[in-house]
């Protein structure tokens, strides 16, 4: 179908492109190539791409990088330097999802994305250089996860990058970042607009952390948090106080806290008990629901 589509103008905007394996897309100037690179150059007004095959594929063919808002290539692994090439000809990019795999690169120029709004990222290496060097003052939701990385590489850059950026954030999603306590807090400090915070990382989320995002004797973090997700080991507080300290910001925020989803290690749950006991009381209110050690539902 790809070498036999016509050269000419198209007016595709959205392409949804899955492809059974073919190794005609895996090598240079092969006539499935050549119509795929036909497909996308002809597609003047092509803004979204939805990439459901071989990343590689994407090496051989001419993709219109500068014309597209948004870019998903979940859930195909790309490597690092083929997202640097994207990010450096994506200049209008409003949402990207990727999966990113090694080897880590160092990044030497410079990354401006002033329209991202949406970032997703998984990745099995250090993004680290990748951050470090990315600016995107419009992001609006995050969600970065590392797997597979061993040892274990803090991600501390994520967090600097937003800071850096001066980001608006509504959502941000981290999962084994491994980020210290006080880029944690720093973080939290400055993003005031959040709406949606969830962690999945061991012992992270500290009495001190509690204190700063619940406690109602001092100014909150994040006084518009709606939804927050501790999960795996996240928690690392003494038995009562997070139960304590949800009913202290439900009492005194003037909006409301709405969800509340919590996983405590099954071998620290014993030690719980008045969290979990109260927790629960907690989420029969009728504008407030809580999940503790289960699936979170609608």
């Amino acid at each position: 179908m790809l070498m036999g589509l016509d050269s000419g103008p198209c007016q595709l905007q959205i392409a949804k492109l899955e492809f059974s394996s073919d190794p005609g897309l895996h090598a240079a100037n092969t006539p499935q190539v050549a119509g795929l690179t036909r497909l996308l150059t002809s597609s003047s007004q092509l803004h979204t791409l939805y990439w459901r095959n071989d990343p590689h594929a994407l090496l051989f063919a001419d993709v219109p990088w500068a014309h597209l808002t948004v870019i998903d290539l979940v859930p195909m692994w790309s490597p690092m330097s083929q997202i640097l090439h994207l990010l450096e000809n994506a200049p209008k990019l409003r949402s990207l999802s990727t999966f990113i795999t090694g080897p880590s690169l160092p990044v030497v120029r410079s990354l401006s994305l002033p329209d991202l709004v949406i970032l997703w990222i998984g990745c099995e290496v250090d993004v680290g250089p990748l951050f470090k060097r990315l600016t995107v003052p419009s992001l609006q939701n995050i969600n970065v996860f590392c797997a597979n990385v061993d040892p274990s590489i803090p991600q501390t850059d994520v967090v600097h990058c937003i800071m850096r950026s001066g980001s608006i954030l509504h959502t941000a999603i981290f999962k084994s970042l491994h980020i210290s306590n006080s880029d944690l807090i720093d973080f939290l400090r400055r993003s005031p607009s959040l709406l949606v915070f969830q962690i999945s990382d061991k012992a992270t989320i500290t009495d001190e952390i509690l204190g700063l995002l619940m406690a109602y004797d001092t100014p909150y973090l994040c006084p518009n948090l709606r939804i927050i997700r501790f999960l795996e080991s996240s928690v690392s507080s003494t038995d009562g106080l997070l139960a304590d300290m949800v009913a202290s910001r439900r009492k005194h925020s003037t909006t409301l806290l709405s969800r509340l989803i919590v996983h405590f290690p099954e071998a620290d749950l014993r030690n719980h008990t008045a969290d979990v006991r109260r927790l629960q009381i907690l989420g029969q209110a009728a504008d407030f629901r809580t999940w503790i050690n289960e699936p979170e539902t609608d």
